[in-house]
């Protein structure tokens, strides 16, 4: 397999891995751990379902962080194997 076919498939388990953890958390504990930016919505910055569903925050407690730092090891894992390991 190519490379761009090893990172176009670990980029769409990404974004699956980021809809199952946004599922799993729910949005009242998202809420809870991490905190949108503040800003007005316009045509150029509004997202759809999905990316609002699977946008997290910055994370402003210690779940957040646990849950940010888990999910950052896990994407930089795959993306070391998907780039230098296969």
């Amino acid at each position: 397999m190519q490379i761009a076919e090893r990172v176009a498939i670990a980029f769409v388990g990404w974004i699956v891995m980021m809809f199952i953890t946004a599922w799993i958390i729910g949005p009242e504990r998202k809420c809870k751990w991490f905190r949108q930016r503040d800003q007005q919505k316009s045509f150029l910055n509004r997202r759809g379902f999905f990316g609002e569903f699977i946008h997290f925050g910055y994370p402003c407690t210690r779940e957040g962080m646990l849950v940010f730092a888990v999910l950052m090891a896990i994407v930089l894992t795959t993306a070391y194997i998907a780039i230098f390991m296969a």
